[in-house]
């Protein structure tokens, strides 16, 4: 289990992480994108740290269950 910095620490190295890839390909982004092609291009560097991509494990469905019944 972890403690509520615990938690907030991964998120804040995820974030990082994920940041620092947007940024180090910002100067490459067409001219011609905008918000609609922006939000894409992060939602898809988050979706690359996702540690369930491409896997149907029991855990999974936990977190999936666990996102349902928590509203989350």
């Amino acid at each position: 289990m972890m403690t509520i910095t615990e938690k907030r620490s991964v998120i804040d190295c995820i974030f990082e992480r994920v940041t620092s890839k947007i940024w180090s390909n910002f100067l490459y982004f067409p001219e011609n994108w905008d918000a609609v092609e922006l939000a894409q291009y992060i939602a898809d560097k988050f979706q690359e740290e996702s540690i369930f991509l491409n896997r149907d494990t029991p855990r999974k469905k936990a977190y999936k269950n666990d996102c349902l019944v928590f509203n989350l």
